[in-house]
């Protein structure tokens, strides 16, 4: 189905997508800064009657897969201000995107506006990654568990940040494990 269409992934990328998506039960989700995941194309395809967003700044690229996959809503957009109604997603992810943001207090004030109360904002960002790391200065941020709890505070109810080690890539110069977060709004 679309997972077939758009072709294989990396087996790092699609693990990460899989631990992203597992917990979502269908419903409606949105994908932040969703350039080239494979998430909205996973939950739809277990759950095909739920509503599927892809968010990105990349205008012709979310043009591109609005086109290809009208199966699901990708729009051009802002993470910090994302024009959504308040309470209106069951689901955001965010996988890795908050290290590349400017701002990404304000990000998670956007997520959890648009987030239901239970709903979840599960992420995922390098731990506490050296600079210069794997994207050199598209890395902004370096977060630990206790930055992400910090950053998700205002809005939590629960939080479960696990740290995931990053083995597949010891042999190149980025080995840093990264956090994986699953962040119920209160």
């Amino acid at each position: 189905m679309f997972l077939e269409r758009r072709g294989e992934p990396n087996y790092m990328d699609r693990e990460r997508w899989e631990a992203l998506a597992k917990p979502f039960k269908g419903g409606r989700l949105l994908d932040a800064g969703c350039l080239d995941s494979m998430i909205p194309f996973m939950v739809k395809s277990k759950y095909p009657e739920s509503e599927v967003w892809g968010l990105d700044q990349a205008e012709d690229v979310m043009e591109a897969l609005a086109q290809e996959y009208p199966e699901i809503h990708y729009t051009h957009g802002d993470v910090y201000e994302t024009g959504f109604e308040d309470d209106y997603f069951d689901y955001v992810v965010a996988g890795e995107l908050i290290e590349h943001l400017e701002r990404p207090a304000d990000f998670f004030k956007e997520a959890f506006r648009i987030l239901k109360p239970g709903g979840i904002l599960a992420l995922t960002t390098p731990r506490d990654e050296e600079p210069g790391g794997t994207d050199g200065d598209r890395h902004l941020w370096a977060f630990t568990k206790e930055d992400i709890r910090d950053l998700a505070r205002p809005y939590m109810r629960g939080a479960q940040i696990k740290e995931i080690p990053n083995w597949i890539q010891r042999r190149i110069r980025y080995h840093t494990p990264y956090l994986i977060a699953f962040i119920t709004k209160k």
